[in-house]
């Protein structure tokens, strides 16, 4: 990777929004593990003044260390790395699945999924399934983890109780 520490263009910010990602549906172990696990783990690496800063990593439902289908663990040790480098807040969004964007298509496998999905289990969209309430949701979790611990950890409780898919950890 071209990305190193004592890059000054990473200096002078406090958060880290990492919600890059694929699907384990298709993709080959290996390229999976690269951008699941390498590359965030990586980036986080890089990081300087981690004492100071909130990172923001996008998971998934399910998300397990000792978990039983071959992602789950790649996921689960990206959180728990990520956990063990000392930044002032770290916290793993677990959504079950994404929306796609206006005009992005999945696979013809993908497709399958998410109308099995919406007709047979949830017969209606998560309400916290699209980009854009990603995009909200991790500034207002930045937002809470700037304030004083006492009103952080409430306002954390708050978001985690409303949003079931948010697993909550701090260095």
């Amino acid at each position: 990777m071209d990305l190193k520490a004592g890059d000054r263009h990473f200096e002078g910010y406090d958060a880290v929004y990492f919600i890059a990602g694929i699907t384990s549906i298709g993709t080959p172990e290996d390229v999976y593990r690269r951008i699941s696990y390498d590359i965030p783990t990586h980036f986080a690496d890089i990081m300087p003044s981690k004492e100071q800063m909130t990172y923001i990593y996008l998971s998934g439902m399910g998300t397990d260390p000792n978990g039983i289908q071959w992602w789950m663990p790649i996921k689960g040790a990206t959180e728990q790395y990520i956990n063990t480098l000392g930044f002032k807040h770290a916290f793993a969004y677990r959504p079950a699945l994404m929306r796609w964007a206006k005009g992005q298509r999945g696979t013809k496998m993908q497709r399958m999924q998410y109308a099995y999905l919406y007709f047979f289990v949830c017969r209606k969209p998560f309400p916290h399934d699209t980009h854009g309430y990603l995009s909200r949701f991790v500034l207002r979790v930045t937002e809470y983890a700037g304030r004083d611990a006492a009103e952080s950890n409430t306002c954390q409780s708050m978001l985690c109780s409303h949003i079931q898919t948010v697993t909550v950890t701090s260095g």
